[in-house]
């Protein structure tokens, strides 16, 4: 049931494709990427001609602007002051924040239901982190993430981040505990200085809040005051195209029912807000500008993600953040059960490839391993092999993100099937599909180098090399795969779209994944800031709420 009315529905858990059925993200071919745009069309991929064409003839199709839709197709035209345009994080925080400023806002949803991805949200200063008396390094965090984002990131978008989330988290908050689901202030992981005492690259600022049932649950019940505040909702009814003449104002946007096949025209007098997601599930968009998540597999379901508003804004004049750009990749259990994902990929465990090899040094983050498990390893597989001492593996390896599992997780996954155990080595690589005598081989190989205290091949810390010889053995299938593409359309510090030239295009304004400059194009999602990701989209919603209602 999507919603009507005054109903909102939750819509259930994300579901992660089972992996004989998922498709790659791109398509590679002696280094041209296979385009599968539709020209003369629209955003929604819904109509025009379909061509197969090549990125070495220079061009996507996605990049070519079709013919605006005439008039004469328009069988419903609405004007309202703010459309906001995406019903995720940043979309439905938008739109509440630009209907309680004044203005009548109507929001335009892909699919049947509000849709995001997450559990935590990033931010600065709120009051449950002053509660705790955890005063974050301000400067140092935004310093320490330009850092490791290459310094390409636009310094005043993050300062308006790390300025206005406290009292977004805050705001948000109110909301949820109205409605029985207060926040909670993970003020165990990281630290106000960012020196959590681990590996250099696992320092973390405290930063992550979070509510029970993640963000999905939080943007619900933001949704459902947005309702009572007399947001609008349009579910199945994708943008398709923005509406400007020539240089002028955006004035609004026509949508596709995805029932009817009906476009409808929506006037803003304020203003258009544009979040609509990352492009992870355009192949072409993909290719183009995060060539490194090429081959990798997408991990959310449904598809929506396809860059609509990226390639709107491209129509219409709007400059893109300059590629390459920053794709999160983090690592789950390739196995789906439908029981969970198995606990500790962060841990430092011997890593084998589907030849039960050995192919990295496995000190290295779990979120950049994507980068090794792909090039000759192609699709993000890779495989943990432990055995009978893992509790003990735990408790000498030094603490990083996502090693320690809850209590009993362990056990669990092993009885939902993401753990698989045998007695044997050669057993164990058997269950796996991998070669029993190349495992059995690259176990013997690595127990040598645990012995040595010193690993001669990767160069993994000492602390870190366990011993694999008490039965029963345990191997944990991985999937390295894209949570999201961070790239998008340039805007201002009010959240306003710019166009090619840097200047202001009136009347569009972007946040969320389809604004840009926040990440700056590092090749991988960097870590500093805890949950910076959500916390930049719901920031960057609200206040482009507020910037748009106040036009």
């Amino acid at each position: 049931m999507d919603i009507k009315g005054k109903e909102v529905i939750d819509i259930a858990r994300r579901k992660f494709l089972k992996t004989s059925a998922v498709a790659a993200l791109g398509v590679a071919s002696a280094g041209c990427a296979a385009s599968t745009g539709l020209v003369g069309g629209d955003a929604s991929q819904g109509e025009g001609k379909q061509q197969q064409s090549s990125a070495c003839e220079g061009q996507y199709a996605f990049e070519t602007a079709p013919e605006p839709i005439p008039a004469s197709k328009i069988t419903e035209t609405v004007t309202t002051d703010v459309v906001v345009v995406g019903a995720g994080v940043s979309g439905v925080i938008a739109a509440l924040s630009a209907q309680e400023a004044g203005a009548r806002t109507i929001v335009l949803q892909k699919g049947p239901v509000v849709m995001c991805h997450g559990t935590t949200f990033g931010a600065i200063d709120s009051k449950l982190q002053l509660e705790k008396k955890c005063h974050v390094d301000k400067m140092g965090a935004i310093n320490e993430f330009q850092y490791q984002s290459l310094n390409k990131p636009k310094y005043q978008l993050l300062k308006k981040w790390a300025d206005h989330s406290g009292e977004t988290f805050d705001w948000i908050n109110k909301i949820t505990t109205e409605q029985g689901n207060p926040g909670k202030f993970l003020d165990k992981a990281g630290s106000p200085t960012g020196n959590t005492g681990g590996k250099s690259w696992f320092n973390a600022y405290s930063t992550g809040h979070t509510w029970k049932g993640g963000m999905m649950k939080v943007i619900n019940q933001v949704a459902r005051k947005a309702i009572q505040k007399g947001v609008e909702f349009r579910f199945y009814t994708p943008a398709v195209q923005l509406v400007r003449k020539e240089n002028g104002r955006v004035t609004g946007v026509i949508a596709k029912s995805e029932k009817t096949g009906q476009y409808k025209q929506f006037n803003a007098r304020k203003g258009v807000i544009l979040c609509t997601g990352d492009y992870s599930n355009n192949p072409d968009m993909v290719a183009k500008y995060c060539p490194s998540a090429v081959g990798l597999q997408n991990y959310y379901q449904p598809r929506y993600n396809t860059g609509d508003g990226h390639v709107m804004g491209l129509w219409i004049g709007a400059g893109i953040e300059q590629g390459p750009h920053t794709k999160m990749a983090h690592v789950h259990s390739s196995l789906d059960t439908g029981k969970g994902d198995a606990p500790s990929k962060g841990a430092p465990w011997l890593s084998v490839n589907h030849k039960g090899e050995r192919f990295c040094n496995e000190d290295m983050p779990f979120f950049l391993m994507a980068n090794q498990t792909g090039g000759d390893q192609g699709d993000g597989y890779y495989y943990h092999i432990l055995d009978a001492d893992w509790e003990d593996n735990l408790k000498q390896f030094p603490p990083r993100i996502q090693m320690v599992g809850r209590p009993g997780e362990f056990e669990q996954a092993l009885k939902a099937g993401t753990i698989i155990q045998a007695d044997t080595i050669e057993e164990l690589a058997s269950r796996l599909g991998l070669p029993p005598s190349n495992l059995k081989e690259t176990v013997a190989r690595y127990n040598e180098l645990v012995k040595k205290g010193m690993d001669e091949d990767f160069g993994k810390d000492a602390i870190d090399l366990t011993f694999i010889k008490k039965a029963p053995f345990y191997g944990i299938p991985r999937l390295a795969c894209v949570s999201v593409v961070l790239g998008g359309l340039n805007i201002n510090s009010n959240m306003q779209v710019l166009d090619t030239e840097g200047e202001v295009i009136p009347g569009l304004y972007a946040a969320g994944n389809a604004s840009g400059d926040f990440f700056g194009g590092a090749n991988d999602y960097p870590f500093p800031i805890i949950a910076i990701s959500v916390g930049r989209a719901g920031t960057f919603g609200r206040l482009a709420g507020k910037h748009a209602a106040a036009a």
